[in-house]
């Protein structure tokens, strides 16, 4: 795992394969740890919505195996900002806010290859990042 952090913008990069689970949990906890509470739940469900979107795609396709990708988690916004945010709005409207704050992307698409079977591997991946942002989302709650 990867972690970028900038001025206005905090991001967190993980490689699906090849790094521990308590690794990939310390990174996450880290990174939400400074979000405001309200917010923090916000993103949480927001990130889980957008990774089972690429989970679906994936289920669905059977034509690409994808080898060495990536997912990249980016949102925008200082703890101060969304703090500020957080207090004006109410939960539907900062679910918006937040959303168009909030990126979920696949990336490194280097190594793809055609074939007539399912990526199991990819939405076994995917299953588990899933599943440790929910961990988390109980965690902070």
């Amino acid at each position: 795992m990867r972690l970028y952090e900038g001025l206005a913008l905090a991001g967190l990069l993980i490689e699906l394969f090849g790094w521990s689970t308590s690794f990939l949990f310390l990174g996450f906890y880290d990174i939400f740890q400074s979000l405001p509470g309200k917010a923090r739940q916000i993103y949480f469900s927001l990130i889980i919505e957008r990774l089972q979107a690429i989970h679906d795609w994936f289920v669905q396709q059977s034509c690409l195996a994808f080898y060495g990708s990536s997912v990249l988690i980016v949102y925008e916004g200082s703890a101060e900002y969304l703090q500020s945010i957080a207090h004006q709005h109410d939960t539907v409207s900062l679910t918006q806010e937040l959303g168009n704050l909030l990126q979920v992307r696949m990336i490194d698409f280097v190594h793809v290859w055609e074939t007539d079977q399912r990526d199991e591997n990819y939405i076994q991946g995917v299953d588990s990042l899933i599943n440790y942002i929910h961990q988390l989302s109980i965690l902070y709650k």
